[in-house]
């Protein structure tokens, strides 16, 4: 079985936008963002702003723990972006505040 599939980004997505502090910052919802899911041995996976996309490297996730943890990394990366935050794609302080909340 496959465990990182479009359809598992799209359901862990759809979870972490319900729960605290993600669902308060109003990102956009799962059919507005692109899911891809590619084999990438060096990249846990990555966000890309126009259009919104989120890529999930299956190489790096066999366990359902590790799938939400990237997603949540990058929907900080999201957030960060739609608030207009110049360094949205660094790990700033502002990204391990928001990284701390959502732990």
């Amino acid at each position: 079985m496959k465990l990182v599939t479009r359809s598992t980004c799209i359901a862990v997505y759809e979870l972490l936008i319900q729960l605290p502090p993600i669902k308060a910052w109003n990102l956009p919802p799962s059919k507005d963002i692109i899911f891809v899911v590619r084999h990438l041995p060096d990249c846990f996976g990555m966000f890309e702003p126009e259009p919104h996309k989120i890529t999930i490297s299956s190489a790096k996730h066999a366990h359902l723990d590790t799938c939400i943890r990237t997603m949540a990394h990058e929907m900080i990366h999201l957030y960060l972006y739609d608030r207009r935050d110049p360094e949205w794609d660094k790990h700033t302080k502002r990204f391990l505040d928001a990284a701390a909340k959502v732990s």
